[in-house]
């Protein structure tokens, strides 16, 4: 599929992918990709269309931004009961399933058990939010986060984020952190809680469960 001498080169890497992807609970092991310069990576590079049923499990990304295991940019698409594992590493919008999403973006049902590294905005689910419309929904993860503005399931958000917890440790240099939500802007977090460790060497803007809250 990919090797350490072979990067994977994303789906939907020229424009967005806007079919229907049914993995069909399949798993795909050993996706590698080490691009640290360019960004929108992962199994696919841009998604307009429906992802479902896929797990990405022992693999690896190293990228720049908007970076996840199973999507780099989900942008108005859906990804739904899907998974991934591994270890996966990026200077900004960084998460274990998609790196950033927007528009009318859905994450459904899915988990993440991989270790996240993000310079900022990191999460286990999904790295940063952006419009209103979107929506993180009925997700969990168990991995370890690390980096600036960082949440279990999701770093910054100004859309609503439902039925999600969070078991990883949440760890910021000195920074945002928060167990479900590093940073929350005019959006609703309901039915979520967490039960991993949350640590920063800041002296404020850290909490269990939301690290800030506003309204920019």
């Amino acid at each position: 599929f990919a090797t350490t001498t072979n990067s994977w080169d994303p789906i939907g890497t020229a424009s967005p992918y806007k079919g229907v992807f049914d993995g069909n609970n399949r798993k795909i092991l050993g996706l590698y990709i080490d691009d640290a310069t360019n960004s929108n990576k992962g199994l696919f590079g841009q998604n307009e269309g429906t992802i479902t049923g896929v797990k990405v499990e022992e693999s690896y990304i190293n990228a720049g931004e908007n970076v996840g295991m199973i999507c780099g940019y989900n942008n108005g698409g859906t990804i739904q009961n899907c998974s991934s594992s591994g270890n996966i590493e990026g200077t900004r919008a960084v998460g274990g399933i998609c790196g950033i999403m927007s528009g009318t973006a859905k994450i459904v049902g899915c988990n993440n058990s991989g270790n996240i590294t993000g310079g900022t905005d990191a999460g286990g689910i999904c790295g940063y939010v952006v419009g209103g419309s979107a929506n993180i929904s009925n997700c969990y993860n168990n991995g370890a986060i690390a980096g600036y503005n960082i949440g279990g399931i999701v770093g910054d958000t100004n859309s609503n984020v439902s039925v999600c917890y969070n078991e990883g440790n949440v760890t910021s240099e000195n920074g945002v952190a928060g167990g479900v939500c590093g940073s929350l802007r005019k959006a609703i977090m309901k039915n979520c809680y967490n039960k991993g460790e949350v640590c920063s060497k800041a002296d404020r803007n850290v909490g269990g469960v939301c690290g800030a809250i506003g309204c920019l």
